[in-house]
C-alpha cells in the first residue's frame, strides 16, 4: 500500500494555505525520481487555486536546505 498524498504538510499562516512536500537527501542534487508525478501534480494544481504549494528540499552532506515553488516548476 502505497499513499498519493500531494504533500507531508499544510499549513495555515493568517489567510494563506501552504501545502510544503518535504525532501531530506543525501549529496548535492536533487534527482527528479524523488519527486513523484502526483507530488507536483497536485502541488502545481494547488498553486492553479490560490494556495502556494512549496518543496523544501535539505541537502544534509552540505547542511543546506532551499525552498523551490511549486508554481515555478510548472513551467
Amino acid at each position: 500500500f502505497t499513499s498519493k498524498n500531494p504533500c507531508d504538510f499544510i499549513v495555515f499562516s493568517d489567510i494563506k494555505m501552504y501545502k510544503l512536500e518535504l525532501k531530506s537527501l543525501k549529496g548535492k542534487s536533487l534527482p527528479f525520481s524523488s519527486i513523484k508525478e502526483h507530488q507536483i501534480d497536485g502541488l502545481v494544481d494547488s498553486c492553479n487555486k490560490g494556495i502556494r504549494g512549496w518543496f523544501i528540499v535539505n541537502f544534509r552532506d552540505v547542511a543546506e536546505t532551499y525552498a523551490i515553488s511549486a508554481f515555478l516548476s510548472a513551467y
